[in-house]
């Protein structure tokens, strides 16, 4: 499969449902880096036999993909109705996730990265997904601090995120 990032949302998100934010420590990018060169070898049917988290992306959450990205009412209109969205597991047992178009040209595959979710908020399991917040939280694309990421403590109750 061949990847393309020219649309890759590449702006820190710090919503209070969602942040792209990571722990000091994450090894989501080595992660990352790690799926990209196990998977530009493989073709789409063998990637979905790889890995056992994968699925087309429903309507309403593509809408809010869109609003994650700050698109236009059109380009959401767009993303919902006239393209294929997936999300990819990075790794197997880890949380980060990828959404992105998938585009079908004869027997190759094109993977278009639209947005990285490294902490599975997106698509929340209570198990899996973590909010990184305070100060050993950082923007996944940024090298210092944020001052956008919350400085709030997160702890999981009753399957859902709630201040501590």
């Amino acid at each position: 499969m061949k990847f393309s990032f020219g649309y890759l949302y590449l702006h820190c998100i710090h919503e209070t449902d969602f942040t792209n934010s990571i722990q000091q420590d994450s090894s989501f990018q080595l992660a990352f880096l790690q799926m990209l060169n196990d998977y530009s070898n493989k073709s789409w049917p063998e990637i979905k036999k790889i890995s056992g988290h994968w699925h087309l992306v429903k309507e309403n959450d593509r809408r809010r993909l869109g609003k994650y990205m700050q698109m236009s009412e059109r380009k959401i209109n767009n993303l919902v109705k006239l393209y294929s969205v997936y999300q990819i597991a990075i790794e197997e047992e880890g949380t980060g996730r990828v959404y992105g178009v998938l585009k079908e040209f004869g027997n190759d595959h094109l993977f278009e990265f639209l947005f990285l979710d490294p902490n599975h908020l997106f698509h929340y399991n209570f198990k899996k997904s973590n909010y990184p917040s305070g100060a050993e939280a950082k923007c996944f694309l940024k090298t210092v601090t944020c001052n956008k990421v919350w400085t709030v403590k997160w702890k999981k109750q009753n399957k859902k995120l709630i201040k501590k």
